[in-house]
């Protein structure tokens, strides 16, 4: 079952990011989605819009299920993709130890 909810996740964020927008499985259960030319509060937005969404869907386990995320955006966060996807990760954790089914910037996460 735990193919199928990614499917499902992968399915609901091609549904709610624009055209231009690339996403993609980055590791076991991660996704990670490039927004061009957007602010990193078009992507808090997106984000949020992705997570509820997510909150309000029932999945194929029957259930709803619940996703946590770190944003940020270059130049603003990070001048190097590097720097940018550890600031992410570190937002990401940050919002899974606030307790999950959060979206945390990761300017906020240091």
């Amino acid at each position: 079952m735990g193919d199928e909810v990614l499917k499902f996740l992968s399915d609901l964020i091609r549904n709610q990011t624009r055209e231009c927008d690339i996403s993609f499985r980055y590791g076991g259960e991660e996704f990670l989605i490039l927004l061009p030319n957007t602010t990193i509060e078009e992507a808090y937005q997106i984000a949020e819009r992705i997570r509820k969404t997510t909150e309000e869907t029932i999945s194929p386990i029957g259930k709803v299920v619940t996703i946590s995320i770190g944003v940020g955006n270059m130049p603003n966060t990070a001048s190097h993709h590097n720097e940018l996807f550890n600031l992410i990760d570190q937002a990401l954790y940050r919002a899974k130890g606030n307790g999950r089914n959060q979206t945390v910037k990761a300017d906020e996460a240091n």
